[in-house]
């Protein structure tokens, strides 16, 4: 039983699931064959049903308080759509790019953001109305009573929060610059709870601010040397009172409750074990504030289940035992039902749904092709070696069906991105990008390659110490960890050990071309996917154009570039590129935003400089994760004849 590209590219992916406010509808968004589209699940049916038919991609989009109209944003327009009627209507189109539509909680107003400002369109009037013109707007939310929105602005690396008063008509509160990150409105719209971290990444501080009273009173600090990881947004109770937050106190990423009447802080969870499913998962209060449900690794490492706990830290539960991966719960409005993202080793994420007084869970979504059945697919066996230090690294292990005894197959490793990923889990990834390359590599293993998926030093999943692996040792250690995958694949007596590739996207083509440079005869070809190739010139495109990110790398780095320029000389495979040997196929989007095209301009001029083997292939207008069809078609393919020409 083969599969075919076409089977896998035929694979959908759910995404951006919410509740209406009244709790009759699930809405999502669908990616198939490179489109995004919006999807209604009536929960009196569950018949699916599709609300748009585009030829581009909704990003965002945006419930009003009647559960009648969803605003949505297609590519950089805005529309909307009566869910009863399935017709939808262009509201904003523009030269100027516009995003992020959201509707007030409590009228029938909608605020989007158009050229980097703020518009407000009354559906009452019909009128469109400008109320910010600072041109840089990255971000905004509305207050609980409709009367206010709170906007981020950025510039020149660093980032505020201001409030705007929709009565008055001006700006009435601001916050003080540096990194912000999140902003969460109490539920009386008096007050917001955000963060700021510092401009070295190492300290953040959590600030509950009365607007009326023009107070800031500090809340919490989260400190790390060795820098911060992305924050996990606090979550505010229904009633204001309590928060949780997600912290690494004590090594491992847990539960932490803020009562805010009498200031206690008081951890909910424990063990070494993850309390969050992956980038974007966060845990959800139900309706009455009784129990916090959340995504967990507390049974298996390499998977998440969804659990609760009280907020007194009692009755932890798990709640789902699907094995595999759970995450991104939502606890609809009357509380008696979550709906979560679920993907195991022989299914693709799919959205289930689960009865909290039946205790039945129930699959909503069918994402695999009817074509990719079970018997056709490859589990993976979660395998460990020891990387460097003598670290013990996690990695899913994928065999080829019907192994011929004394034959030698050829091998692959795969990197993920980030590098606060975690790509070794019992099945598909939750994430769409990593999903995808999952669906890939079944290919790749029907057409005999042996792969080896790896969770180097800094991907999350084991623990702070295994996160902070890379600080201060970027391009060392972490690509020491490569290096040792291929001793572990050398140690399968059905491994060709002269015949062994590695690629990766991102991060992972960071270290592809690391370990290329670096390790010139482990690996007999690589390909590197938007990965960069100089730290030092993308940390300063990355200061103005990526802040968090530049902020992350910057801590890990020792500082900035004049402080430690050895630390980002070793982190920059740049300056290592006469030691290339193997073969190396690079592939990028023009229009990346998260490592600039320019990375992939400085790698080819030092290739061709040094005389090298390579092969390059530019997409025109595609980001980092690309997007169209058509793209991956090219891009998987030159990837199957390059690794078939080279191992």
């Amino acid at each position: 039983m083969n599969i075919s590209l076409r089977e896998v590219l035929d694979i959908r992916y759910p995404s951006d699931f919410e509740w209406s406010p009244d709790g009759r509808f699930l809405s999502f968004v669908w990616y198939f064959r490179g489109i995004r589209d919006l999807y209604l699940i009536p929960m009196d049916s569950k018949e699916i049903k599709q609300l748009t038919v585009s030829d581009g991609n909704v990003r965002t989009y945006s419930w009003n308080k009647e559960s009648k109209l969803i605003a949505y944003q297609k590519d950089e327009d805005i529309y909307y759509v009566d869910v009863n009627i399935g017709k939808p209507v262009s509201l904003v189109v523009s030269s100027k790019k516009c995003r992020n539509p959201r509707w007030s909680p409590v009228s029938n107003e909608l605020a989007y953001i158009m050229d980097n400002d703020i518009w407000l369109y009354s559906f009452d009037s019909h009128t469109n109305t400008q109320l910010t013109k600072s041109g840089n707007v990255e971000d905004f939310k509305w207050s609980k009573d409709g009367g206010k929105i709170a906007f981020k602005v950025g510039e020149k690396g660093k980032s505020g929060w201001k409030i705007f008063s929709i009565k008055d008509g001006e700006i009435i509160w601001e916050s003080e610059d540096g990194l912000c990150e999140s902003l969460i409105w109490m539920p009386n719209g008096k007050k917001v709870l955000y963060s700021l971290a510092d401009f070295n990444y190492i300290s953040r501080r959590y600030l509950l601010a009365d607007i009326e009273e023009n107070v800031v009173e500090e809340i919490l600090t989260e400190k790390d040397e060795r820098g911060l990881l992305f924050e996990v947004p606090p979550i505010v109770s229904n009633k204001g009172n309590k928060v949780i937050f997600v912290l690494l106190v004590d090594g491992w990423t847990h539960l932490w409750l803020k009562d805010l009447e009498n200031g206690e802080l008081v951890q909910l969870t424990r063990g070494e074990c993850e309390d969050i499913g992956c980038e974007g998962d966060s845990p959800v209060w139900t309706p009455n504030d009784d129990l916090i449900v959340f995504s967990s690794s507390r049974k298996n490492l390499t998977e998440r289940h969804i659990w609760s706990v009280k907020p007194d830290g009692s009755d932890l539960e798990m709640l789902i035992p699907l094995d595999g991966t759970s995450v991104f719960p939502k606890v609809s409005p009357d509380g008696e039902k979550i709906v979560f993202l679920h993907s195991d080793p022989y299914e693709a994420p799919d959205i289930w749904m689960f009865d909290t007084k039946t205790r039945d869970v129930e699959k909503l979504t069918n994402s695999m092709p009817k074509t990719l059945t079970k018997e056709k697919i490859v589990a993976p066996k979660i395998v460990t070696y020891s990387g460097a230090k003598n670290w013990k690294i996690y990695a899913c292990l994928f065999v080829p069906p019907n192994l011929e005894k004394g034959k030698k197959y050829p091998a692959i490793v795969w990197l993920h991105g980030g590098p606060i990923r975690q790509m070794v889990r019992n099945g598909w990834h939750p994430m769409q990008i990593y999903s995808l390359f999952y669906s890939f590599h079944q290919l790749l293993v029907h057409k005999g390659y042996v792969v080896l998926f790896i969770d180097y030093r800094g991907s999350i999943g084991y623990g702070r110490e295994f996160m902070q692996g890379i600080y201060r040792e970027m391009g060392v250690s972490d690509v020491i960890d490569v290096v040792k995958a291929v001793d572990y694949l050398k140690s399968l007596g059905f491994v060709d050990k002269e015949r062994i590739g590695v690629w990766g996207i991102s991060y992972g083509g960071y270290l592809t071309l690391q370990v290329l440079t670096k390790y010139p005869d482990v690996f007999k070809a690589g390909v590197n996917i938007a990965g960069v190739t100089d730290f030092e010139s993308w940390m300063k495109w990355a200061e103005e154009n990526y802040v968090l990110a530049a902020a992350f790398f910057r801590a890990k780095l020792g500082g900035n570039t004049s402080k430690n320029k050895s630390l980002y000389m070793e982190a920059s495979a740049i300056n290592f590129i006469k030691n290339i040997k193997a073969p190396l196929l690079n592939l990028h989007g023009t229009a990346d935003e998260a490592v600039t095209f320019k990375q992939l301009d400085e790698l080819i001029k030092a290739l061709v400089k040094e005389g090298k083997h390579f092969e390059v292939m530019y997409y025109p207008e595609e980001k980092h994760a690309f997007e169209k069809a058509e793209t991956w078609l090219d891009a998987f393919n030159r990837v199957m004849k390059f690794f078939e020409e080279n191992i």
